[in-house]
């Protein structure tokens, strides 16, 4: 089999033609052929297109000759950072001294525009704080859009200060679209630093800030205002165990936003009371129209949260994923997502329930609602089977008359005239 069937490509042989056409004074010196071939032989790649490639192979050189000077090894990460034009960790651990080297050499990141150090946990404080101030200026202010330190455990106040910078100055990262900083401790007073400058980010959409203490934060609401006042599309808040207050806080602005797409929530619940507090964020999202995408993994939703859900949800066309998998719902709660997924005006098409068991606790029957209500106004369960008892006055006709209602403080009681025993 030759060479050319094993899938190398003799770039020598291949613009012999194009250089003696060109003239003796554009003759392409011999040595920087030879070099490219052997790159093109290390990482078997057939070149289509001959001036994307020849910038492949520069910078795969440029970048080696600054490993040499400094002493570097490169590992398999690291070589594959070059090969995609990217400074990525493809899923292996990094050590303080292995991107460096490569981020020295300005000319990959003028072709890499995103950052992906996913999973690095033995990064140091200080040595992400070194990389981090590399992206200062030309050429990372021009090209990055993505950031991805989830997971960078070693990240500390250095780190995380820099990373403010880098957003709100303006030789930082303003073309910057996605960041995802999961899974990094970030003290409180840096926390706020932080919110404040992704408000005032022009470009950010995507944002993944789960499991970074946003949840014990004493100014929880005003870091969640601060985050949906910027122009997000996909926001992700899980493992951050929010206070009632700051969820209402959450349901509340989520009515004027009309941009963000994908809310994910896994593991947001306090833990506190016998209820979980995320009943009063679920009974906010009926005035929310630009969801697609809803997570709420993990929230202890009992049946209870399945009926606010049933009623919040219920004219919602845009909604079309909804994840509530280990939430103790029961076959009650079951039943009200059930009857949720099955309304035409309601937009859901998919319902992830997996380990979903519970107790039971009856609300209501859909099929046979009559009967004797005492419902506490005061509770978000309470509020929504209300409404749900009115619009099933409303789908048989009858009017509030026929129907005994009688008010006292917090507590109501509802039966119809005709079917009480």
């Amino acid at each position: 089999m030759t060479r050319q069937e094993q899938g190398y490509f003799d770039l020598g042989r291949f613009l012999e033609p194009k250089r003696r056409a060109a003239g003796a004074g554009q003759q392409t010196k011999s040595n920087v052929i030879v070099s490219m071939v052997v790159i093109a032989q290390l990482h078997r790649l057939v070149f289509r297109n001959v001036a994307a490639n020849v910038a492949a192979a520069q910078h795969v050189r440029r970048d080696a000759d600054v490993c040499n000077a400094t002493g570097v090894v490169p590992t398999a990460a690291v070589l594959e950072m070059v090969r995609q034009s990217a400074i990525y960790s493809g899923g292996e651990l990094l050590l303080d001294d292995e991107p460096f080297g490569f981020t020295k050499d300005t000319y990959l990141l003028y072709y890499s525009c995103q950052v992906v150090l996913a999973g690095s946990t033995k990064l140091s404080d200080s040595a992400l704080q070194s990389f981090l101030q590399q992206l200062f200026g030309r050429p990372a202010m021009d090209s990055l859009e993505k950031l991805d330190l989830a997971r960078c455990r070693g990240a500390g106040p250095k780190a995380v200060s820099t990373l403010v910078a880098l957003l709100v100055e303006s030789s930082g990262l303003y073309k910057l679209r996605h960041l995802d900083i999961s899974g990094i401790r970030i003290s409180t007073s840096m926390m706020t630093a932080l919110c404040h400058s992704l408000h005032v980010h022009p470009a950010i959409r995507c944002l993944h800030i789960a499991d970074t203490t946003l949840g014990v934060h004493p100014n929880a609401a005003s870091c969640l205002q601060d985050l949906l006042a910027a122009p997000l599309e996909v926001l992700g808040l899980g493992w951050n165990c929010f206070s009632e207050e700051a969820l209402k806080s959450l349901g509340d602005m989520l009515s004027g936003h009309k941009r963000l797409r994908e809310l994910h929530m896994p593991n947001c619940d306090s833990c506190v009371g016998s209820h979980s507090s995320t009943h009063v964020f679920l009974e906010g999202l009926y005035r929310n129209s630009s969801l697609t995408t809803l997570d709420l993994s993990m929230n202890r939703l009992d049946s209870f949260g399945a009926l606010i859900l049933e009623d919040s949800l219920a004219q919602h066309a845009k909604l079309k994923e909804l994840y509530m998998n280990q939430n103790p719902l029961g076959s009650h709660g079951l039943r009200c997502l059930l009857r949720l997924l099955s309304l035409s005006s309601c937009g859901l098409r998919l319902l992830e329930a997996y380990g979903c068991q519970g107790s039971e606790k009856p609300t209501y029957q859909a099929t046979e609602p009559s009967g004797l209500y005492r419902l506490d106004l005061s509770l978000a369960h309470g509020r929504s089977l209300l409404r749900l008892l009115y619009k099933t006055c409303e789908a048989l006709k009858l009017d509030i008359p026929q129907v005994e209602l009688v008010l006292a403080l917090t507590r109501i009681e509802l039966c119809e005239n005709k079917l009480e025993p």
